[in-house]
């Protein structure tokens, strides 16, 4: 034991010491090893590296001609065997045919492949022609097994190809049963259509109306156990887990042509393998996926992931108001960022965990433009039927200044007080905490005590429990009778709230592992 700590001597923090760390230190632990975890009454962890959730597909409305398509180029017809992937969730069924994925005009004899809703027998359907046409010898359409016909509302995973080996050309369903027919040709036709996605003969007819997304081209033909680890129980995979040997996608990276996650709002959707990015055709919009998925650069956020036991997730309002994830923003981590439009994440209903008396709150955040109006908020819950019962994290601003603030109502006077930086000029990534003992508020930033000022009502250190019939929890604004106002314009990281105000030593604890995660140099502990 005594040999155990003199090597980690040179790593004790200086100034009191947290008795989790303690603990640490005398199990021999390192203190890089800490987590907020380690620490008590953790009512909320929102790590935007491991809690991050996406999954969108386009939205495709028939009625509006929407489709996504690139112009010709060599990558679209495989040389030889191909698989068409992709994951389909249908609106509506006209009774006449609405095309999935094509790439396929009839003048000039310009057909390749084509997979569609087949209007009146009810079934997905594949051809493929190898020379454009459509004569026996050279082309063929084969229908998915036989049954009831695809349902609304339901996602599917629909993979068709051809096989040379073998001579055929196929079709399954949730990588079921494959149903094939016989076409003896030696690859699709090299012709001049577009690859299309909804839509068909150059974005002319048979749209499609429902969802797609996680849409894949494979320059072979896949395995039954590819197309069954693809499909993975109706959850659905992304480009990222192929090519790890370990299991049945270790080919799936080598032989991946075109990767479309079609998680963008609207507007171009980007080929994540190739070169085959989308044109938005007349605003496909967004819906969500079959499955959650981890979040990608640009990615709208469908869901933060509670990293601690109260499991509040806070989700999307909708997709056109939704912040997004910026990848490697801050010593290769990522951050929220919100545009101070319309952009919050939100909890319907107050958590139960982070509504008391006193706490500790800590966020890491960078301003991007003095708030739209007043105050702009980083976190808090309101009265959705008022405007006069709120608990805010906010940044307040005066004329041409802002400054970091605490505002309470309920049903009474506004007590609000802000710190005593201008945040104005500051740059980069700022570590910010609030603290209440139940009677007074503190804000620290970066580590040193703001000096308070009393903007309205008193410093009394109400929480979130001191104002009743709080509604909500957001993140990036405050919603209450008014809607949703007072946005934030930055970045957020990792806010974290506890159900009891920190002690000096805990609040060291905080900044170390702040300081180390972010390397956040201007911190001091």
């Amino acid at each position: 034991m005594v040999a155990q700590l003199a090597r980690k001597k040179k790593r004790r923090p200086s100034g009191g010491m947290d008795p989790v760390l303690l603990s640490l230190l005398l199990a021999g632990e390192d203190e890089e090893d800490f987590l907020p975890t380690y620490l008590p009454n953790l009512a909320l962890w929102l790590d935007d590296g491991l809690g991050a959730k996406t999954g969108g597909a386009g939205q495709f409305t028939a009625a509006n001609s929407e489709s996504l398509s690139v112009a010709d180029n060599a990558s679209q017809t495989p040389v030889g065997s191909f698989e068409l992937i992709t994951w389909v969730y249908l609106d509506s069924k006209p009774g006449t045919d609405m095309e999935v994925v094509t790439k396929f005009v009839s003048a000039g004899n310009q057909r390749s492949y084509r997979l569609y809703l087949h209007g009146s027998n009810d079934r997905w359907q594949f051809s493929c022609s190898d020379d454009g046409t459509a004569n026996a010898s050279h082309f063929l359409d084969v229908q998915a097994a036989a049954g009831a016909g695809p349902s609304l509302s339901t996602w599917y995973m629909l993979s068709a190809g051809l096989n040379v080996s073998d001579g055929t050309i196929g079709i399954s369903v949730d990588a079921g049963t494959r149903s094939t027919g016989n076409l003896a040709i030696a690859a699709p036709h090299n012709g001049t259509a577009p690859l299309e996605f909804g839509s068909v003969q150059a974005g002319t007819a048979n749209f499609f109306n429902g969802r797609q997304t996680r849409a894949a081209l494979f320059n072979a033909a896949l395995t039954a156990a590819e197309r069954t680890w693809l499909c993975n129980g109706g959850a659905g995979r992304t480009c990222e887990e192929f090519g790890n040997a370990s299991n049945d996608g270790a080919r799936l990276l080598s032989i991946l042509v075109s990767y479309w996650k079609m998680g963008e709002v609207s507007g171009t959707r980007a080929d994540s393998q190739g070169s085959n990015n989308l044109t938005d055709n007349n605003t496909v919009t967004w819906a969500a996926g079959p499955s959650e998925i981890p979040a990608y650069d640009a990615a709208i956020i469908r869901r933060l992931d509670d990293r601690s036991a109260s499991n509040i997730d806070p989700l999307l309002v909708s997709a056109t108001s939704a912040p997004t994830f910026q990848s490697g923003e801050i010593n290769g981590k990522p951050v929220i960022r919100y545009d101070g439009t319309d952009d919050v994440l939100k909890v319907s209903s107050m958590p139960a965990a982070i509504n008391t008396a006193a706490g500790s709150i800590y966020v890491l955040f960078k301003m991007a433009a003095l708030p739209a109006t007043t105050l702009s908020v980083l976190l808090g819950s309101a009265d959705e039927a008022s405007t006069i019962r709120y608990f805010l994290i906010n940044i307040r601003k005066l004329t041409t200044d802002a400054y970091l603030a605490i505002s309470q109502r309920n049903n009474d006077t506004d007590d609000t007080v802000r710190g005593s930086t201008d945040l104005v000029g500051l740059t980069g990534y700022h570590l910010a905490e609030f603290h209440s003992s139940g009677t007074a508020w503190e804000i620290v930033l970066d580590g040193a005590a703001e000096s308070l000022t009393v903007v309205s009502g008193s410093n009394g250190g109400d929480w979130f429990s001191d104002s009743s019939a709080l509604d909500n929890f957001v993140l990036g604004g405050r919603h209450d009778s008014s809607g949703i106002v007072s946005l934030f314009n930055g970045d957020m990281a990792d806010p974290l709230i506890f159900a009891a105000n920190h002690a000096e030593p805990q609040r060291k604890s905080m900044r170390r592992w702040f300081k180390r995660a972010y390397n956040l140099t201007g911190v001091t502990v």
